[in-house]
């Protein structure tokens, strides 16, 4: 009878320890499914941003189409006053020079008639005088006409500068590679950005690519000599990102004023893990703005409220 009873007491104990274990099954599927969700949702949300982002990008270009377009349209009108003002230009130099040779020949018909006739000579001088006057009035447009000519270039070559600056775009690795192969601050900026959003390591580079693609179809030159970093690249930033995210809070919070903090902390493993995070309020471009940033995290070995206490100190405000 003890016998039989031990074994249906191992019995109810196996079957209790099959059921503890299916529930542990199926609280952790519970928690992929939960977890599968959200990543789903998140980049839902990026492929929405990255969309947006695409359509700002090409409304951007065709403004700069259409500024470009009313470049060399001024340009060429520009071109064509130029021309007509150096038309103008060569027809007051030929007049000063045949005003020049009458003057000239008239000085010589009056050396020779100084001595001869009164009335002759006088009707010489009326006639010196009006080419003198032409002259002037010839010399006063010269100079009128040159200035505008100097307007009108230093116009010109403002335009050629910014008709020029139409054929700029920046691509990864379209300038070539810096000293070692590392690639420069945009494209490293641009992964980073990307990290943020959460967009998966393996997945930046065809983003970037699919973007760069519909934004810049005008270039295909400059697209062939597009180099882009590889899934490591983007891997191996997630240490600079970090490193770049504490120095900025720091710098947030050391110039700006905080309006409150709030901390929490949770068990994971036997270990007391947790967390601090601040609102503050800073001054950009004269306005006041509200951040969100975090802090620090911390562990704690001392359970107590004031060994809690201490760890937030010395691990988020003290650094």
């Amino acid at each position: 009878m003890d016998e039989r009873m031990d074994r249906e007491r191992v019995r109810a104990d196996s079957q209790h320890h099959r059921a503890v274990a299916a529930e542990a099954a199926a609280a952790a599927t519970g928690r992929e499914l939960d977890d599968e969700r959200r990543q789903r949702a998140e980049a839902v949300a990026v492929a929405h941003d990255a969309a947006a982002r695409v359509g700002r990008a090409e409304r951007a270009a065709d403004r700069a189409d259409s500024k470009a377009t009313a470049l060399e349209s001024e340009l060429s009108s520009a071109r064509a006053d130029l021309d007509e003002f150096e038309k103008d230009y060569d027809s007051l130099l030929e007049l000063e020079q045949r005003v020049e040779r009458e003057r000239a020949a008239l000085e010589k018909r009056v050396e020779k008639l100084s001595s001869s006739d009164p009335t002759q000579l006088n009707k010489l001088n009326r006639q010196r005088a009006a080419l003198n006057s032409e002259l002037r009035l010839a010399s006063v447009e010269m100079r009128d006409a040159t200035r505008q000519l100097a307007e009108r270039d230093k116009e010109i070559k403002s335009l050629r500068e910014q008709l020029a600056k139409k054929g700029e775009i920046w691509l990864p690795g379209l300038n070539g590679l810096g000293r070692g192969g590392a690639h420069d601050e945009t494209t490293r900026l641009l992964w980073a950005k990307l990290l943020t959003l959460r967009v998966p390591p393996a997945e930046i580079a065809e983003t970037v690519a699919s973007v760069a693609y519909a934004v810049a179809a005008a270039f295909p030159d400059e697209l062939k000599k597009m180099k882009l970093p590889g899934d490591n690249f983007a891997r191996t930033m997630r240490p600079e990102l970090g490193v770049l995210h504490q120095m900025i809070s720091a710098l947030t919070v050391g110039k700006s004023d905080v309006l409150c903090w709030a901390n929490d902390a949770s068990p994971l493993d036997g270990r007391e893990l947790g967390a601090t995070v601040a609102r503050v309020k800073s001054v950009v471009n004269g306005n006041e703005v509200l951040r969100d940033t975090h802090l620090g995290c911390y562990e704690t070995s001392d359970s107590t409220s004031f060994g809690e206490a201490l760890a937030i100190k010395e691990k988020a405000f003290d650094r």
